[in-house]
């Protein structure tokens, strides 16, 4: 599940990146992990730096709580980018997300920008 979660996670960056660039995009995970660590002191474990994140360390917590951790960070990351670009340009980026993860979830190359509408 990680392993999804961290090839995911790093097509939105380069995705984002494109949007508002990396230093934005650290900013906005900073918050992101920050508000997550709100609720869940395991935050901690989710390693970033202007490469990418990394959700490799949540091996260490029970998988119900790691899920719900990454999902905390991407609905926070999704909220402040509404903020920062605005909610069509977001709602293109959700949707593109979904179609990433039916298609890592079913074994198929989740990189196909194309077939998955990308953005930008």
């Amino acid at each position: 599940m990680l392993t999804i979660y961290d090839n995911l996670v790093n097509q939105t960056w380069r995705r984002v990146v494109d949007l508002v660039g990396t230093h934005t995009v650290i900013i906005l995970v900073q918050r992101s992990v920050w508000l997550a660590a709100q609720k869940y002191c395991e935050a901690s474990l989710i390693e970033f730096d202007e490469t990418g994140i990394s959700f490799s360390r949540l091996a260490e917590v029970e998988p119900a709580l790691a899920k719900a951790l990454v999902e905390e960070v991407f609905s926070s990351m999704i909220a402040i980018l509404t903020r920062l670009v605005g909610k069509e340009i977001t709602r293109k980026l959700a949707e593109e997300i979904e179609c990433m993860l039916g298609m890592e979830e079913s074994g198929l190359d989740g990189s196909l920008k194309n077939a998955c509408g990308g953005v930008g």
